[in-house]
């Protein structure tokens, strides 16, 4: 249940409401692949291309949030 609510916030909300690390300890965040060092370096990769649209959102809201950090 609570992965359930943690999920829907994470797909409804513009910001991160919680730590990242919250969310990757459940898996709803996508690790970021070791041949990367950004997320934004990853979403500019053919490997981002095969993700599902849910996760591809996700990527690039982690991708403005390391650029605003």
């Amino acid at each position: 249940m609570i992965n359930a609510l943690l999920k829907d916030e994470l797909y409804i909300n513009i910001t991160f409401v919680r730590n990242l690390n919250e969310y990757r300890s459940r898996g709803l965040i996508p690790k970021l692949p070791k041949s990367f060092k950004s997320y934004d370096d990853y979403t500019k990769s053919e490997k981002f291309q095969s993700l599902t649209k849910k996760k591809k959102k996700i990527i690039r809201r982690l991708a403005e949030k390391e650029r605003n950090d």
